[in-house]
């Protein structure tokens, strides 16, 4: 997996594997996990420096790289279905009537 879409990738949005069709998915916890310390690095930096300052623009930066390097090296992938076409015949099933 291209590392940009490895740092774009979010709980929210399910991206396929190019080899080999699987679901690529990210659990809230890990995503979480993998952004808290980017996260509390700017929440900080807003919170501590002047409004406008370099300081505070240098913290929002160092937040937004840990941000970006926590999902790209720490955040674990899930696999799901390595079929779509069973995913698709597992749908189908589920809309049929029952009677």
């Amino acid at each position: 997996m291209a590392t940009w879409k490895k740092a774009f990738l979010s709980p929210l949005a399910a991206m396929p594997c190019e080899s080999c069709g699987a679901e690529l998915r990210v659990t809230w916890s890990s995503y979480l996990k993998a952004i808290a310390l980017g996260s509390i690095i700017f929440l900080l930096g807003y919170l501590q420096f002047d409004e406008g300052s370099l300081n505070q623009y240098l913290a929002f930066a160092v937040g937004f790289v840990l941000m970006l390097a926590g999902q790209i090296y720490f955040m674990p992938i899930d696999l799901g279905d390595t079929d779509p076409e069973k995913t698709e015949a597992s749908d189908e099933v589920s809309e049929q009537d029952p009677n």
